[in-house]
């Protein structure tokens, strides 16, 4: 699940309103996170390994609400920052423990 209103940095501990900015985008967040289409609590090309986490327990709500409960990941060639690759989402799935 995607949202159209604003961006889930808002909502993430690691984000600077002022500058637009995070530990994972210490230049900028790119467009398709501020622009609030991409789900960020996985993983995107240059994040660096960091992630969304939320500044608290109503953030965390908050982004659930909005985006679902179940992160999205981008598959295949899926890159939310390339407006001509494809746009189809896969919702992760938890491996059984048994396989782990």
């Amino acid at each position: 699940m995607t949202s159209t209103g604003p961006p889930m940095c808002l909502w993430c501990r690691r984000f600077d309103i002022e500058t637009w900015s995070c530990a994972a985008f210490p230049e900028r967040v790119p467009g398709a996170l501020t622009m609030g289409g991409a789900d960020h609590r996985a993983p995107l090309p240059g994040d660096g390994g960091l992630r969304f986490e939320p500044k608290n327990r109503e953030a965390r709500l908050e982004v659930e609400q909005r985006w679902g409960e179940t992160p999205v990941r981008y598959v295949g060639e899926l890159n939310p920052f390339d407006p001509s690759a494809p746009t189809a989402l896969e919702a992760f799935e938890e491996e059984p423990a048994e396989n782990i």
